[in-house]
């Protein structure tokens, strides 16, 4: 395995299968595990969806990875590059998740994850959002009140 290897290279504990969590390999790619595991200097977090993405994004289009830990420093390296315009758009991927079955399962933590980015670009200017990058933001700021969003729309008369 790939991970494996890179762990091992660079002097680094590999986190376990969410369901392969152990007292000896206590980190997964679980938020919930991470919380509770014992801090180590360097972690591999092995991301299947994450890999997947990258083999399938053309190579003439820059990849950044973000996650809530690096969150300033991605929007900030993306705002200097001039990324966030009309000219040069940024696409925000909320990967989720997919089970050994072949199901996919939308990840709420990836949702905010990238709610996260989205708010940190429009802090630093990046426009216009799409309605799905402000819905993502406005789920991570908190501040998502649908309800107010939209026109009532009209009842046709009994």
């Amino acid at each position: 395995m790939a991970a494996e290897a890179f762990a091992r290279q660079s002097g680094a504990r590999l986190a376990a299968g969410r369901h392969a969590v152990t007292p000896d390999t206590p980190w997964s790619l679980s938020p919930a595990h991470l919380r509770t595991a014992p801090f180590v200097a360097r972690l591999v977090l092995p991301s299947p969806n994450g890999a997947s993405i990258t083999v399938a994004t053309p190579r003439r289009v820059p990849l950044v990875a973000a996650c809530l830990r690096n969150i300033t420093a991605v929007g900030s390296w993306l705002t200097e590059r001039g990324y966030g315009s009309p000219a040069h758009p940024v696409a925000v991927i909320a990967a989720g998740e997919q089970w050994p079955d072949g199901r996919l399962r939308p990840a709420v933590e990836d949702l905010l994850g990238a709610g996260a980015l989205i708010s940190d670009l429009h802090a630093q200017g990046a426009v216009p959002l799409s309605v799905e990058a402000a819905a993502a933001r406005a789920a991570y700021d908190g501040t998502a009140d649908l309800a107010t969003r939209s026109p009532p729309v009209p009842r046709a008369a009994s």
